[in-house]
């Protein structure tokens, strides 16, 4: 049995339903642990009594864990990266499961996980590549986000594998910051940096997996007849996608939303509609439905991680820029031309639906 552990509020019940929906549909033997991060949020997951589902109050999480006064002084998005590493810690010890995935909420399913967990093979603690497109401004991304990200990471209950889950619990406790005062941290994930070395850390190969708004104009469509089968441009490589991660939705309203594809002059159009448009519908049918049984409506117009204006303005290009003088990437070509080229073709990821 798949063991996973997400997070999410009340914000996110309509992404976290349709992720826990979609493992349900791709029928996969698992047991999903959510930490609810508002009263409401575990309201309404107790009220479904999903038989797959094991609610956690962030009250209780919170105090057993000691992250009262983080609690107090990180913003909405810091603290829920924060308990990412505690969460898996949690599942692990307290629960004494064997093995323990955390995946982002708004993640979707389209096949079984099953074989990315077996990558694994004897290693302990499994992450994922951003894969960031290769260009200038993918190099600007990574150099920003860090080489690997924090949606799919598996960590099993072994001596080192915890080991090295204490290590990051220990850094995140200490920062979970996207500022540029603090180098090398992007909330949770900087600190992966220099886990690909390591003896007991698979990296995840399998192109299914990862899929994201800042990679997918790497792919085409191949097929929809079971599943949704793509292929690498570069290597002609097909394969099945097994997830795929819809990062930083933006609605304007109820049905018209930005999904913010890094690039978008380089997609395929086909992959993006077969991807987002089944997807949009699926969480607007459960908003409807939250809606009718609930009386909540989630409708998030912009990524709670980057809801101060104040911290985003410290992420501007010029601050980015200086943390990789390191790169070979010629910086008019960043700030100027890049940035306008992407504002040129942003009317690309608004999807009306």
């Amino acid at each position: 049995m798949m063991v996973f552990c997400t997070l999410f509020d009340s914000n996110y019940l309509d992404k976290g339903i349709v992720m826990y929906r979609s493992l349900m549909s791709v029928r996969c033997d698992f047991k999903m642990y959510v930490l609810a991060m508002d009263e409401k949020c575990k309201e309404v997951l107790d009220a479904y009594r999903g038989s797959k589902l094991v609610t956690i109050s962030v009250d209780d999480f919170v105090e057993e864990m000691g992250l009262s006064e983080l609690r107090k002084n990180r913003s909405r998005g810091e603290f829920c990266w924060t308990c990412t590493s505690y969460l898996i810690d949690y599942v692990l010890t307290r629960f004494n499961e064997p093995i323990c995935t955390y995946v982002d909420s708004d993640l979707r399913f389209y096949s079984n996980p099953q074989c990315l967990i077996d990558e694994m093979g004897e290693r302990t603690v499994q992450i994922v590549e951003h894969r960031y497109n290769p260009t200038m401004l993918g190099k600007l991304g990574k150099a920003n986000s860090g080489a690997y990200c924090v949606e799919f990471n598996t960590f099993k209950n072994t001596v080192d594998a915890l080991q090295l889950l204490h290590w990051w619990k220990e850094r995140c406790f200490e920062s979970c910051t996207i500022t540029a005062d603090k180098k090398g941290v992007w909330g949770d994930q900087g600190y992966l940096e220099e886990w690909g070395d390591k003896k007991n850390v698979s990296v995840l190969s399998h192109l299914g997996a990862g899929m994201a708004p800042w990679n997918v104009v790497q792919y085409r469509l191949i097929s929809e007849e079971n599943g949704i089968i793509a292929e690498e441009k570069k290597s002609g490589k097909q394969f099945p996608v097994v997830f795929y991660h819809y990062h930083n939705i933006n609605y304007y309203n109820a049905h018209k939303v930005c999904i913010s594809v890094h690039e978008p002059w380089l997609e395929d159009r086909k992959l993006i509609d077969a991807l987002y448009l089944s997807y949009l519908r699926e969480i607007d049918d459960v908003k409807n439905e939250l809606k009718d049984k609930f009386g909540i409506y989630p409708l998030l117009h912009s990524h709670p991680g980057m809801e101060n204006k104040t911290l985003r303005k410290k992420r501007n290009i010029k601050e980015l820029i200086a943390t990789i003088d390191s790169l070979i990437i010629p910086k008019l070509y960043v700030k100027c031309i890049g940035t306008k080229k992407q504002q040129k073709y942003e009317h690309l990821n608004i999807i009306r639906f």
